[in-house]
């Protein structure tokens, strides 16, 4: 059997507009377009059908508001949604309201640079145990099942490189990186 997982990464947020690090749980609300994105992921996930077996969500504000938008798009769907911190942003502590510059977004997204570590930000070695140990968690749970995650960028390109394309040279960089509001389908 299979879990049939529906990721998608929240709406664009203010943090995006700006181009600013990622804030805290609290931080940066959805934009206007932001909201239509989460609309419109509601309606591409009305057409799944079937049984919904869960549905996941980040504790952060832009991933909350992008679920709940999604959610009334899907008129009969009556389960409660379960906040899960695995499936959270990558922590960037040490680098929150800092402008992100493609130099920045390289060194961070490099399994072999140091500057996460240096900077404060969650490594990708421990991101992917992350998102490895949700994924294994899910697969006990909800074998032959399907599930709604509602998360961010970062731990969807990490989802992305567990489940479809490792990058062999460990830049993640270069893999495809979640568009704000994308509703991607895994199978695992």
């Amino acid at each position: 059997m299979s879990l049939n997982l529906y990721f998608v990464r929240h709406g664009q947020s203010v943090a995006n507009v700006e181009k600013r690090c990622f804030y805290n749980e609290e931080g940066s609300p959805l934009t206007i377009l932001g909201r239509e994105q989460a609309a419109q992921a509601g309606k591409q996930l009305r057409r799944v059908g079937g049984e919904i077996d869960a549905i996941l969500c980040s504790p952060y504000k832009r991933a909350r508001e992008t679920c709940e938008i999604a959610l009334a798009e899907i008129y009969d769907l009556k389960r409660p949604t379960l906040i899960d911190q695995r499936v959270g942003e990558r922590r960037f502590d040490g680098m929150v309201g800092e402008i992100v510059t493609r130099e920045y977004h390289l060194k961070t997204w490099d399994v072999y640079s140091d500057f996460s570590a240096k900077n404060g930000i969650e490594t990708l070695p421990a991101l992917e145990k992350r998102a490895r140990n949700f994924l294994e968690d899910m697969k006990r749970k909800y074998d032959g099942g399907t599930i709604f995650v509602f998360s961010h960028g970062g731990f969807g390109l990490m989802l992305y490189a567990v489940l479809a394309e490792y990058p062999a040279d460990g830049l993640f960089y270069n893999l495809k990186f979640p568009q704000n509001g994308e509703v991607i389908n895994y199978k695992y």
